[in-house]
């Protein structure tokens, strides 16, 4: 089937300092070979927030680039999750990145599936 199918937003993060951060269900819409979810960022850029190494704000959504030039990709995986002490939790557990925008700053962390 040669045909075009929309990608529905999975997660929308919107900052007070005026800066978004929108994460695509490229993990389920994707396809095969979907490694995960594409992070597009835009808006408000005076403080460096949209992770894109300059300082001017973008009009429009921006793929997000790693310094290799690959896409940033939001994975999921199962882990090992220890407390804050270090000690080990629970061996295997779904986790999953999460990206969120702050006040002049934006946030990529690791959370428990549930």
């Amino acid at each position: 089937m040669n045909a075009m199918q929309a990608i529905h937003p999975y997660h929308i993060s919107i900052s007070p300092t005026g800066h978004v951060l929108l994460t695509l269900d490229t993990l389920s819409r994707g396809g095969p070979g979907g490694a995960g979810r594409d992070l597009l960022v835009w808006g408000a850029n005076q403080d460096y927030q949209l992770g894109n190494g300059k300082r001017g704000s973008l009009a429009s959504p921006w793929a997000l680039h790693a310094p290799n030039g690959e896409r940033v990709i939001l994975g999921k995986r199962k882990a090992d999750v220890k407390d804050l002490q270090g000690k080990l939790w629970k061996r295997g557990v779904n986790v999953e990145q999460c990206a969120v925008a702050g006040w002049g700053n934006s946030v990529v962390y690791w959370r428990i599936c549930q």
